[in-house]
């Protein structure tokens, strides 16, 4: 017996020798690939929207920002999660009564952007799955 052997060495499916299942199996393998989750999914998304923004306003990557685009409707809602955070930081300014220097050591913001892009992704996906639920659970 070689472990180079197909025969030893074939996935079972998790049939046992005598057609059973294995030990410790409650049923074979399947052939179908996991799925993503659609929370994971859109938490990553949300993550992504969220790091994007920070690169946006601090690098100017992929493309430059004016002040007259930060201040728009559209620029509010790209640009949304990094605002979060700013909003954060400016209540903790006026907190402690005196403004941060953040001049050389701002790469904690594009973590707290990607994190809270996230959250809101994944609260987007859940607020939608609530709502498509009780519909469903509705009708008769």
């Amino acid at each position: 017996m070689s472990l180079l052997d197909p025969a030893v060495t074939r996935q079972t499916g998790g049939v046992g020798e005598d057609g059973g299942a294995q030990r410790g199996r409650q049923e074979g393998l399947k052939d179908e690939y996991p799925r993503a989750s659609g929370l994971a999914a859109t938490a990553g998304a949300g993550a992504a929207w969220g790091f994007l923004g920070y690169t946006v306003l601090w690098q100017g990557v992929p493309f430059g920002v004016n002040r007259r685009f930060v201040e728009s409707v559209v620029g509010a809602l790209v640009l949304f999660p990094v605002r979060t955070v700013l909003w954060g930081v400016h209540l903790g300014e006026r907190m402690a009564g005196r403004p941060f220097d953040f001049a050389d050591d701002n790469w904690w913001i594009g973590v707290a952007a990607a994190v809270v892009g996230g959250a809101i992704g994944a609260l987007a996906f859940i607020a939608v799955r609530a709502g498509v639920r009780t519909l469903r659970a509705s009708r008769p």
